[in-house]
């Protein structure tokens, strides 16, 4: 059996990769994953993986190398004990080569409840277990964009598998693996952001709340994976910010691609003991036989930002991560103040708008909206990400553990996200001693930062203002603010509608949401209760506009979106909720059929 260590609020999954081949590599994929501070448990059911050697390659094509387990496998992917993570299955073999693209094939809530679930005393296959604003434990099911979910997951330019498990061969090079002994990839999921809670109402008194999963997951080869790790006082902080929801969190930062910011690569929770505190961040990507250097930044609502510069990094195990500093680094109090998505309206052919007539264009409903300052200092002068949350895909607002969304109706509650009003602490590694910090003002100024948007598919909306495009900046206030970030462009340049007919005739559900996915990822959504009491009278037509598709003279291969409809009736809780899918729809082009919703 195969033992790892697992750093706090990560649970390893491994799952068997059983192929035949005259040339093959021994295998294990572990998926790990960071989660909110109220969380206690989030059990995901797996039943295989795909890999493929092309980049162009359509999630229906043969080209595929479908691994299905025998028996789905459930996995806590946050352990409480912080003990070590047995290995479910190592050592199995897939055909050498290289791979460009691996989706992992989860069970769906909607199925037979697998062995392995029942065995953890789960009632469904997917769920997490989480602590309430009131401090009790609440057990909710887990849902995903589509029926049959599989999750696109994030790789490096390439893995290789190299050798075969019969021939000795040399020691594996930076990106190849080591055909003598078993390929561990990585896998770490962003459940921190993207783990929404949703309450649907039925009548005045039953309602049903369910949690939403569409977390963006980055792939690793272990061997050129490493961490960072540190030691926190926080006794000079209130005991608000040590219980906050949105808990102090400690990122790691390198230069975006485009070099116009600093965009976060991995963030793990602070772990909270009395006053004392500790994070790991685990994996991050490391060169073979060098270093990486990363920019620490440790925040959360009622911290003084804190920026460590120029953290190295070398390919370890969690066990051999870089320490951030000799000794606690002590946090500090600040005060803080709110922002808020307004609600937005959907009229019956799904124009989406923001409810208070705000002419800025509505971000898509999976968007992140991330909080940068500026420091301008000697080592790096672009603007740093703070904070950062992602939208809730249903309700195109900020989400939290037990927050009352209304969905389908004209009730709207205004969840707020809380930022630090405070200049910000900066520092450089030192591998000798305790890092020295000197506070220093934003360029935006004290508490004030710029804010831009992104989204799966879509290209962060700007950082610096032009003629055409207006960065939205926000400014300490008394009261929560409204925000308008300007929407994020479709990564290929090109944006097409897509088109969806719901026949005419009397519906037995009055609320729904369609949702449009992409490799496990939602896109976007649109409300259809507007539609549903409109298409009595005619075949209506509603349009989900702006989704990236294809560029001339290029494949732009993940325009191939599954749709979902989750219907409901809000006045006969007997009835529960109905589900429709259809996968597979083809926007390469930037065309597609007519797609017919199916509802009862």
């Amino acid at each position: 059996m195969l033992l790892r260590p697992v750093c706090p609020r990560r649970m390893a999954l491994l799952l068997a990769l059983v192929c035949t081949a005259s040339c093959s590599v021994k295998t294990n994929v572990a998926g790990t994953s960071t989660t909110s501070p109220a969380v206690n448990h989030l059990y995901v059911t797996v039943s295989g993986l795909s890999l493929n050697t092309s980049s162009t390659a359509k999630p229906a094509d043969s080209t595929w190398l479908r691994v299905t387990l025998k028996t789905p496998v459930t996995v806590d992917l946050y352990d409480p004990t912080r003990s070590l993570a047995a290995a479910l299955v190592s050592e199995a073999t897939v055909p050498a080569g290289t791979y460009v693209q691996m989706r992992l094939a989860l069970v769906a809530n909607t199925t037979t409840t697998a062995s392995s679930a029942t065995a953890l005393g789960l009632s469904s296959n997917n769920v997490v277990v989480y602590t309430t604003g009131s401090g009790a434990s609440a057990t909710v099911p887990v849902e995903y964009a589509t029926q049959t979910p599989s999750l696109l997951l994030t790789l490096p330019a390439k893995i290789v598998f190299k050798g075969s498990t019969s021939t000795s061969t040399s020691a594996s090079t930076s990106g190849t693996a080591n055909s003598t002994a078993p390929t561990q990839l990585d896998v770490q999921f962003d459940a921190l952001r993207h783990l929404h809670y949703v309450t649907q109402t039925y009548g005045s008194s039953a309602s049903q709340l369910f949690a939403w999963l569409g977390a963006p997951a980055m792939t690793l080869d272990s061997t050129l994976a490493g961490g960072i790790s540190g030691t926190l006082d926080l006794g000079a902080l209130a005991a608000s910010t040590l219980s906050s929801s949105q808990g102090i969190i400690a990122t790691a930062e390198q230069t975006s691609a485009d070099g116009t910011r600093n965009v976060e690569i991995a963030s793990a929770v602070v772990q909270v003991s009395g006053t004392a505190g500790t994070f790991t961040i685990y994996p991050l990507p490391a060169v073979a036989g060098g270093t990486t250097t990363y920019d620490i930044v440790i925040h959360g609502p009622g911290v003084q930002t804190m920026i460590v510069q120029s953290v190295p990094v070398s390919a370890g195990l969690p066990t051999a991560t870089t320490s951030l500093s000799t000794g606690s680094v002590a946090l500090v109090a600040a005060p803080t103040y709110s922002v808020y998505m307004p609600a937005v309206s959907t009229t019956a052919g799904g124009v989406v708008a923001y409810a208070n007539g705000n002419a800025t264009v509505p971000l898509p409903a999976a968007a992140e909206v991330g909080f940068y300052e500026t420091l301008n200092t000697s080592v790096n002068k672009l603007p740093y990400r703070i904070e950062g949350t992602a939208l809730n895909p249903l309700t195109r607002q900020f989400s939290a553990t037990d927050a009352p969304n209304s969905i389908g109706t004209t009730t709207s509650i205004q969840t707020n996200f809380v930022l630090t009003n405070a200049n910000v602490l900066v520092g450089t590694y030192t591998s000798t001693g305790a890092v020295t910090f000197a506070e220093i003002t934003p360029a935006e100024g004290t508490g004030s930062y710029l804010v831009s948007a992104s989204a799966p598919l879509h290209t962060p909306s700007p950082l610096v203002a032009s003629a055409s495009t207006p960065v939205f900046r926000v400014v300490p206030g008394t009261n929560a603010q409204p925000i308008y970030p300007l929407a994020p462009a479709p990564a290929s340049g090109t944006s097409a509608t897509l088109s969806v007919s719901l026949p005419a005739g009397t519906y037995l559900y009055d609320n729904a949401t369609l949702v449009i996915s992409a490799g496990g990822l939602v896109v976007d959504a649109v409300d259809l209760a507007q539609a549903l009491a409109t298409a009595s009278g005619a075949t209506l037509h509603v349009g989900v506009a702006g989704l990236p598709v294809g560029t001339p003279g290029s494949v732009y291969t993940p325009a191939v979106y599954d749709m979902e409809v989750r219907a409901w009736q809000s006045g006969a809780p007997n009835n529960g909720v109905h589900y429709s899918w259809l996968n597979g729809v083809d926007m390469t082009n930037g065309i597609a059929p007519n797609q017919v919703l199916s509802l009862p």
